[in-house]
């Protein structure tokens, strides 16, 4: 029987990967114990293919000479074997890994990879053993090795297949250790379409990785909405049960596969929330500045700066448990009203009706406030009809529907007061323009008036027309919130708030308020476009 036939290969190769993974499944079924003679016949196989391999990939030893002078005639080489290629020694070779993880970092030592599976293969196999080993140690102690580091070691000595030889080689207490350090590996998520979902926070990673900690902030501050946003889907799917997660993360730790680790998760977090208070303080360093040049005094701006706050987080702590309350209720609603509609006309699909109510009642208490209030029962029917009707049509998040209050207050304010019955119309105008963008029936609208018209149907193409072009207003005020998020718009319409009030009517005529949001929410766009430009060319320019 050929060598190669006794290692188990199925023909001659010089790969010595090939040789070592052939020789690593005969000797499963080989074992000293049982049969020394085979044992002995497969190690020493394996050791001669092993040694032609090496033979094969460095064929010229180290007999390349440089000489000065024309080299005498040589005497007749004697039949000699030529040099083995000289091997690095297993500790050797960890020491180096680890100082250079340490000293470069995590790029530096993976570049290190082909280089040092080049020193693997040319190790004996005694030597081979005791580099498991060592390599082994380096796994389980030093956590700064890098995944794809520790992937490289575990498939090059098969630390995965647990046999008695291995066990017997490292020991109990090592092999244990080991295996608690694989099972924490996780493969580098792959997926281009998942890895652009967190594109940012790996950016802050990067920034936050380099050491540079106040840059790190000033990206966070700058860039704080989109990151944030990325952060939350992330928060969201760590929390969800591994059987809902997309299928890229199928079997790895999430954290793990993006590359982040336990402790820098909660910097990128801490970065988040330093980012977070550096605009608070720039904002109240704005209100203190715009205060001292009306002439008021340091103190009482800062009093009036902290009282603004301290009232804005409470309206919306209480916003938000009303919130709470009224979405409950809602729910309850939309149960009852469809398990009615299964049991009246089960061939419908069923849809969502309670938002639906809630405008119909907004209306409905808009036409009785019309009438004469003076009226006990008209005043009280009327108001509780607006009331369940904005319980019913309240949006779904608390950022949307301040984004719709402060909206309503605007149009108020420019208004100079509007009639009851106006106002209770113009709560559900806003209230419906808003889901209907949420909920892409505005996109759907328009969408039927395309078709419609290329069907020649002008009916239904005009209804949609109409319908579209009565909740433009606030269906266009919903997508540049959208578009600027929910804070800043919020910002936005504080600024033109104040404005307004400040500003005398002459110097600001009709036209002039009536431009004067937009205003604002333009400036407010271009400000974050340039924050955000500058917090790119900060991790650009840092995260390498």
């Amino acid at each position: 029987m050929n060598d190669w036939q006794r290692v188990g290969l199925d023909g001659p190769t010089s790969d010595v990967i090939a040789i070592k993974r052939a020789y690593a499944l005969t000797l499963r079924t080989t074992r000293p114990d049982d049969d020394a003679a085979a044992y002995q016949a497969l190690r020493e196989a394996f050791d001669r293919l092993l040694q032609a391999a090496r033979r094969a990939v460095h064929p010229d030893g180290d007999a390349a000479v440089v000489v000065a002078e024309p080299a005498k005639p040589a005497a007749p080489r004697p039949e000699v074997e030529p040099a083995l290629p000289t091997w690095v020694p297993p500790e050797a070779l960890c020491a180096h890994v680890v100082l250079t993880v340490r000293d470069h970092g995590e790029a530096a030592a993976i570049a290190l990879l082909p280089d040092l599976t080049r020193q693997l293969n040319l190790l004996p196999l005694r030597a081979q053993q005791e580099a498991s080993v060592r390599f082994a140690d380096v796994a389980i102690q030093v956590n700064e090795i890098p995944v794809r580091l520790v992937m490289a070691w575990r498939d090059h000595f098969g630390w995965a297949d647990r046999d008695f030889r291995l066990e017997r080689l490292m020991g109990r207490p090592r092999m244990e250790a080991l295996a608690r350090a694989l099972s924490n590996l996780n493969e580098p998520v792959t997926d281009p379409a998942f890895l652009a979902q967190f594109d940012e926070v790996m950016r802050l990673h990067r920034v936050i990785r380099s050491g540079d900690w106040m840059r790190a902030l000033l990206v966070g501050a700058l860039r704080d909405e989109v990151i944030r946003a990325q952060w939350t889907l992330l928060e969201t799917m760590l929390r969800m049960p591994e059987q809902q997660r997309p299928p890229a993360t199928a079997g790895r730790d999430l954290l793990g596969g993006l590359g982040i680790s336990r402790v820098d998760h909660r910097r990128v977090h801490e970065a988040l929330s330093g980012g977070r208070a550096m605009r608070a303080m720039a904002l109240l360093a704005a209100l203190v500045a715009a205060a001292l040049l009306q002439g008021s005094p340091i103190l009482l701006a800062i009093f009036t700066a902290a009282s603004a706050m301290t009232m804005g987080a409470v309206a919306v702590l209480g916003a938000a448990s009303v919130l709470g309350a009224a979405q409950r209720f809602r729910a309850s609603t939309e149960s009852a009203v469809d398990k009615w509609r299964t049991f009246a006309r089960p061939s419908r699909p069923r849809r969502s009706a309670a938002w639906g109510a809630g405008i119909l009642l907004l209306c409905a208490a808009g036409m009785a406030a019309s009438g004469p209030l003076e009226v006990d029962a008209l005043y009280w029917g009327s108001a509780a009809l607006a009331l369940l009707g904005v319980v019913l049509a309240l949006p779904d998040t608390i950022e949307e529907g301040l984004v719709a209050t402060g909206f309503l207050a605007y149009a108020y304010l420019i208004s100079g007061g509007l009639p009851v019955p106006a106002m209770v119309l113009l709560v559900a105008w806003v209230l419906a323009g808003s889901r209907l963008w949420r909920r892409g029936t505005f996109l759907r609208w328009l969408d039927t008036l395309a078709s419609e018209r290329r069907r020649a149907a002008p009916w239904r193409a005009v209804r949609s027309f109409a319908a579209a072009t009565v909740v433009a207003v606030p269906v266009a005020v919903a997508w540049v919130t959208q578009r600027l998020g929910d804070r800043l718009a919020l910002w936005c319409m504080l600024v033109a708030f104040l404005l307004q009030l400040r500003m005398p009517t002459a110097l600001l005529p009709m036209g002039g308020r009536l431009l004067l949001l937009p205003a604002c929410l333009a400036a407010g766009w271009g400000a974050r476009a340039l924050a955000a430009r500058l917090g790119d060319w900060l991790a650009a320019r840092w995260a390498a």
